[in-house]
């Protein structure tokens, strides 16, 4: 939590929504990345999951591209992983690209469900951001990840 902390006190709310982060090792800070991508775009959402009083929970978006090589790999991990639980993500930070949405099944509020095309992000989750799913987008060689701390 102390990488966290060091990253959302360096980037406003506001920031970290807009605009993302591209340092991938930061990024392995949070989530187990293997094999690691050639180019990642991320953010932590704050208060993602929380209601009413009491803390609320955090949640993590990255869009991370693979190189061609490394691509089938991170595909096969996240297909043996099974399906998701669920593929809600509540709120979209503004910097994810509407071709990542556009597989969502539904708008929802200022997030997408994803449905069926969710997949577990297992292979990614490391505390504190241990559940959640991916979306995988072979022509694009991308990987939509979305964790949430529990």
């Amino acid at each position: 939590l102390c990488a966290l902390s060091l990253f959302a006190c360096s980037n406003s709310e506001a920031d970290m929504n807009d605009k993302p982060g591209t340092n991938i090792a930061m990024l392995e800070k949070f989530i187990k990345l293997n094999p690691k991508p050639d180019a990642a775009e991320w953010s932590v959402l704050e208060g993602e999951t929380g209601s009413g009083l009491g803390p609320t929970d955090s949640a993590l978006v990255a869009l991370l591209t693979y190189s061609a090589s490394d691509y089938p790999s991170a595909e096969k991990s996240l297909t043996e992983s099974g399906s998701a639980q669920g593929g809600l993500m509540r709120k979209a930070p503004k910097w994810l690209p509407r071709s990542a949405t556009q597989s969502a099944m539904n708008a929802v509020g200022e997030g997408f469900d994803f449905g069926t095309r969710a997949v577990s992000a297992e292979t990614f989750a490391s505390p504190p951001f241990n559940q959640g799913f991916a979306v995988i987008y072979p022509g694009e060689r991308k990987v939509l990840v979305y964790l949430i701390t529990q």
